[in-house]
């Protein structure tokens, strides 16, 4: 009686089991059409946009003499591998989550979230072109395609263009609501049609080389147009906070612990900006927190400090200390071992990465210190918008 109950139970165990018609093809936790809540993924758009921007502006300012590049050659420095993380997040993660949101969006009339997405998406395919010349687009993201072709940068750049011009047309619409969270304006159609038209001012200054009429003409119209970022509640920032875990939301860049500082400065930058104005640049003690305020006489502590300014150095080139008052950095393409100076390295600022303002105090910096993380992710500022006027004039 046991064995016939217990055949009766598999089988209908069995029956069970196989009238749920599990698909094993498809991926429980892949975000689809139908179990897309749009705020949370533009939100997740708008998250993994400022690590994106994070990711591009590092290496320009490292090759620029910005920030530190502590490789000793530059093939090391720009192998492909460094930017594994920078092109999965751009492909995998910003563009097909815009390529899913749009057309949500726009079948229920949230014309704002077409439009923030939109934005997002040109920025994204401009910095691409600019780091890396022709990329793929029109065969990007199809999971049937693992080799999609590269296009012409100029030609992404004129899908850019469009997104844009797109977007600002979405901004103007009425839409049926807004986003319940946006992590950069607050839902302002205003400050985001702003923004639109500065990254469209962005990528006709960088067309005027090949295209010098119709990015003058371009231009003029966008002054004329009166809508460009011009103030500092229209600055396209992103605002980090200061919690340190759980989600860990401190600027990536601020570094403090109660071991020191993290990322050594460019001394090339520090020693340019206290010197080439004739007067110390006031933004210094923004930008650098000196955690001390004397140079070191140590050879241990810095090694340089008895050796001779290398060959290849020019007069004017900053070597080793690049001033007399505590910056404490390293030269560019310096790779050497690292001491135990992080209670003496100069570290980051108030500016953007939320740290301390320099006031002489000559202490070491600690975890949480400062703003705590609390930067910001400087995009497109009032003074940037003012630059390229200036260098468009």
């Amino acid at each position: 009686m046991i064995k016939k109950l217990s055949f009766a139970l598999l089988a209908a165990l069995t029956l069970s089991v196989s009238s749920c018609k599990l698909d094993l093809l498809d991926n429980p936790n892949a975000v689809t059409n139908s179990n897309t809540d749009i705020n949370y993924l533009l939100n997740n758009i708008q998250l993994n946009y400022a690590t994106h921007f994070n990711q591009v502006s590092d290496p320009g300012m490292r090759l620029t003499r910005m920030l530190n590049q502590g490789s000793a050659i530059y093939e090391n420095a720009v192998s492909p591998s460094n930017y594994d993380d920078t092109w999965s997040r751009a492909y995998a993660s910003l563009l097909t989550d815009i390529k899913t949101l749009i057309p949500l969006a726009e079948s229920s009339q949230l014309y704002v979230h077409a439009g923030i997405a939109r934005t997002i998406r040109a920025s994204v395919l401009l910095n691409l072109v600019d780091m890396f010349g022709d990329v793929p687009y029109s065969e990007a993201i199809d999971p049937a395609n693992f080799n999609p072709k590269v296009d012409a940068g100029a030609t992404v750049y004129e899908v850019a263009l469009k997104d844009l011009n797109d977007a600002i047309s979405n901004f103007a619409a009425n839409s049926a609501s807004s986003p319940s969270s946006d992590l950069y304006f607050s839902a302002s159609k205003d400050n985001w049609t702003r923004t639109a038209n500065s990254l469209k001012l962005k990528a006709y200054l960088n067309r005027r080389l090949v295209d010098k009429s119709g990015s003058t003409t371009a231009i003029n119209a966008l002054i004329a147009g009166g809508k460009l970022i011009s103030s500092a509640d229209q600055n396209f920032t992103f605002k980090y906070g200061s919690n340190l875990t759980n989600p860990d939301t401190r600027h990536p860049r601020y570094g403090y612990s109660n071991t020191g500082a993290g990322d050594y400065q460019s001394n090339s930058y520090m020693g340019t900006m206290y010197y080439s104005k004739g007067f110390v640049d006031p933004r210094m003690r923004f930008y650098f927190y000196r955690q001390t305020i004397k140079n070191p006489t140590d050879v241990n502590a810095l090694r340089c400090i008895t050796n001779s300014k290398p060959n290849h150095f020019s007069a004017s080139d900053f070597f080793c200390l690049p001033t007399d008052v505590g910056y404490w950095g390293r030269d560019h393409l310096n790779n050497e071992g690292i001491p135990p100076d992080g209670l003496l390295r100069t570290a980051f600022g108030v500016y953007p990465a939320g740290g301390l303002y320099d006031n002489n105090a000559g202490t070491g910096v600690f975890l949480g210190a400062g703003a705590g993380g609390a930067g910001i992710q400087p995009i497109i500022m009032r003074s940037f918008v003012d630059f390229m006027l200036a260098e468009s004039a």
